[in-house]
């Protein structure tokens, strides 16, 4: 907004303007903005993979007794006959001609 003053001397007139102008910052603020997010972003992340991650929840009962039963199927016959078993014989080394 201009501001104008006008002085009236005796032999002459005097008028001085005044101009105030705001300048824009560029969008300074918004990018502070985004720099905050982004360290909040990394220190979340960082939480999680330097860390334990999401704390586990305890599934034990309340009184602390747990009753665990573990069946296991029999195991099978094994027979007593060599010739039940496959063999391999190891191949015979190679000679070398002189």
């Amino acid at each position: 907004m201009d501001e104008v003053k006008v002085e009236e001397t005796p032999t002459s007139t005097h008028t001085t303007i005044n101009r105030t102008e705001t300048q824009s910052t560029g969008g300074g603020s918004m990018i502070w903005f985004l720099v905050g997010g982004l360290a909040v972003a990394v220190v979340v992340i960082g939480y999680f993979v330097m860390g334990d991650g999401l704390p586990a929840t305890s599934s034990a009962p309340a009184g602390g007794n747990v009753s665990v039963d573990i069946e296991t199927a029999p195991a099978p016959a094994a027979d007593a006959s060599p010739e039940a078993t496959p063999t391999q014989e190891a191949p015979e080394p190679a000679v070398a001609d002189d």
